[in-house]
């Protein structure tokens, strides 16, 4: 599984394999850039599920003065090789925000769980 959070000039990648292989990165992009093969990045995280999230959501933003902006070499593990990746759509039911109390216990009320 991974997802990809879009800044303007800049791409979060993460990487979950397994609990104990989970890959995260940041790499600079551009109107052709393939987020998940990679040639350079500016940050890049290798461990367990847990530790690879904390590390991932406390780096700072692109344009804060400590964000990471050296360019690296991408090492193993930043990317998803052409042969494991399958397309997938995610359709989202509500817009973030939209969904009031009302209608999480409405949703909750027919069953179908929150």
């Amino acid at each position: 599984m991974a997802h990809v959070f879009q800044w303007d000039t800049r791409a979060d990648v993460v990487i979950l394999r397994g609990e104990r292989d989970v890959s995260a990165y940041r790499v600079p992009t551009f109107p052709d850039t393939d987020v998940f093969v990679p040639e350079l990045v500016s940050w890049h995280y290798h461990a367990s599920a847990a530790w690879t999230l904390r590390a991932v959501l406390t780096i700072d933003p692109p344009g804060h003065p400590d964000a990471p902006t050296a360019v690296l070499r991408s090492v193993p593990g930043c990317g998803i090789p052409m042969e494991r990746r399958r397309p997938v759509s995610i359709r989202p039911t509500a817009l973030a925000g939209t969904v009031g109390p009302g209608e999480r216990a409405r949703f909750r009320a027919s069953g179908a769980g929150f």
